[in-house]
């Protein structure tokens, strides 16, 4: 999203629009998303303000049974833009980002801003619910749907614990 300075020329206004973003989760599954970004603006002298939310949704699968989710992710960002030789010391806001431009640059980029605020939030476990259930290990079974007759395997290095748990329910 490039928006040009020299065509805000309310002191303060919206600019709306859709942009792609690569999202890829944390099992390295990858979808482009299509985001809705609102970025509001305001500008006094050659200081222009800008606070941006993104919205989206992530098509994914989920991470227990591997049915189809769609995850919706939101995230947002804020900015100040000034031109060269426009700064004072300590002016950067520090929740926010803080751009510089050449003389004579009009132009200021949102697009690695947009992505960072919406990547950054996907959770690394993506379930199509609270209680999914998941696949059985052994057949594949989905648990949300059916049950399975597979004898649940017990893991041998949990052992030593289960003997003291049983050893403290006898005494």
């Amino acid at each position: 999203m490039m928006i040009d300075l020299r065509k805000l020329d309310a002191a303060a206004g919206n600019v709306t629009s859709e942009q792609e973003v690569r999202l890829e989760d944390e099992f390295g599954e990858a979808t482009v998303g299509k985001c809705v970004v609102n970025v509001s603006f305001q500008h006094t002298g050659g200081t222009y303000y800008f606070h941006g939310e993104v919205k989206t949704t992530l098509d994914a699968s989920c991470h227990r049974c591997l049915e189809p989710v769609r995850y919706p992710l939101s995230g947002e960002f804020d900015v100040v833009v000034r031109r060269r030789g426009q700064v004072d010391e300590g002016d950067a806001d520090a929740s926010g980002e803080f751009i510089m431009l050449a003389v004579g640059e009009n132009e200021v980029s949102f697009d690695e801003l947009i992505n960072e605020s919406v990547v950054v939030n996907i959770p690394m476990l993506i379930v199509c619910r609270d209680d999914c259930r998941g696949l059985c290990p052994r057949c594949g079974t989905n648990l949300n749907n059916e049950s399975c007759s597979c004898d649940v395997e017990s893991d041998t290095r949990w052992d030593a614990l289960r003997r003291l748990g049983s050893k403290n329910a006898e005494e």
